[in-house]
């Protein structure tokens, strides 16, 4: 039988269609929840958007890390931390530096926020804007594979006892952060990333379900309107609208119900990128393309969002709604494929994992 790890390493266009969706799902959110909307009916009806979205795309987003890790393959814990940095926090430096920039150029020192970010892991210290805030998921996201180093032990855990341990995990750190502890001084998004490594490691016990989605017969449809119900339910029933850092303000009793929503939001992108790829296939290629630009998307898409939601030149909301959409799916896009054919020696500044 081939090992996890190994099965785990090979190349499906399937994860880039889920990846895809996870992406578009991170920019509708952020859209959604920074558009000024003309009715406290629409507001209603937007935040409630927002929160489904946000109760399963970052953990949607860490499952499909655990799935595509494929161990050190020959290289040295010490290797395979490295090459992790770079292709992580390279990126995570230039657009922090770029949003420090162009918003707020003389606002603190952003030299010293960048030796307390590489040293001391303190990614708060260049967080001077909104736009600057999404960009915790990259030091999580480090945090996260540097973790997944010790997915041998769980392995020889068992595949109960390992989630029972992960679980434990979660409910602690949920403890600690409910005593009031100042997270800002936490390294690399270490309260985040003890918390996800639980949807890390339930990724990649399921790579083989995410490489191969649900069949394009009816059932897959109608199994994903059944899931999607049980997200809206979830999401209700979970705590306060959410934020960027939304796992730390959960109760202990509400930690089910934020697994339970992440894990329904999950399946339901899965179902809905098999029924996208074997029904339209013109979709499909299109959400791949995306997918396989997802990292650099994450991290430059607030440019867009922030700079066409500041202009205020097209009066009708939705349709400013809709063109800041677009615009800050495919401009990134756009930019990440230009510099991956254009200028390869430079490509992992802006494209990290994505290079």
């Amino acid at each position: 039988m081939t090992p996890p790890a190994l099965r785990a390493s090979a190349y499906s266009p399937q994860l880039d269609i889920i990846k895809g969706l996870a992406i578009a799902l991170v920019v509708a959110g952020h859209v959604l929840n920074r558009s000024p909307w003309p009715d406290p009916h629409l507001r209603l009806i937007g935040g409630w958007l927002v929160r489904l979205i946000y109760s399963f795309h970052i953990p949607l987003f860490f499952m499909l890390s655990g799935a595509l890790f494929g161990g050190l393959r020959g290289r040295s814990s010490m290797g395979y931390v490295a090459g992790r940095f770079l292709r992580l926090m390279l990126p995570f430096g230039v657009y922090a530096l770029l949003y420090h920039l162009v918003f707020f150029p003389d606002q603190g020192n952003v030299w010293s926020g960048l030796g307390n970010l590489y040293l001391w892991g303190n990614h708060w210290s260049l967080a001077s804007l909104p736009t600057q805030e999404v960009l915790w998921f990259f030091p999580a996201l480090l945090a996260i594979n540097c973790l997944a180093l010790t997915t041998g032990f769980l392995d020889r855990l068992g595949l109960l006892r390992g989630l029972v341990a992960l679980l434990a995990v979660q409910m602690v750190c949920l403890w600690l952060f409910s005593q009031g502890l100042d997270r800002r001084y936490v390294p690399y998004c270490l309260d985040v990333a003890l918390i996800s490594f639980f949807f890390f490691h339930a990724g990649r016990l399921a790579a083989v379900p995410l490489k191969s989605p649900a069949p394009s017969q009816g059932r897959g449809l109608r199994l994903t309107a059944a899931l999607s119900l049980l997200v809206l339910l979830a999401c209700l029933y979970a705590s306060r609208p959410y934020e960027s850092l939304d796992m730390l303000r959960l109760r202990l009793w509400e930690m089910p119900l934020m697994d339970l929503s992440a894990f329904t939001g999950a399946a339901v992108c899965v179902l809905l990128a098999g029924t996208v790829a074997h029904r339209w296939s013109g979709m499909g290629e299109g959400l791949r393309l995306l997918g396989r630009y997802s990292l650099p998307i994450f991290g430059m898409h607030m440019f867009v969002v922030s700079g066409v939601m500041s202009l205020e030149l097209l009066p009708t909301w939705w349709v400013r709604l809709s063109l800041t959409f677009v615009l800050a799916m495919l401009l990134p896009w756009a930019f990440a494929r230009f510099v991956a054919h254009r200028f390869k020696p430079t490509r992992w500044l802006f494209l990290g994992g994505d290079a």
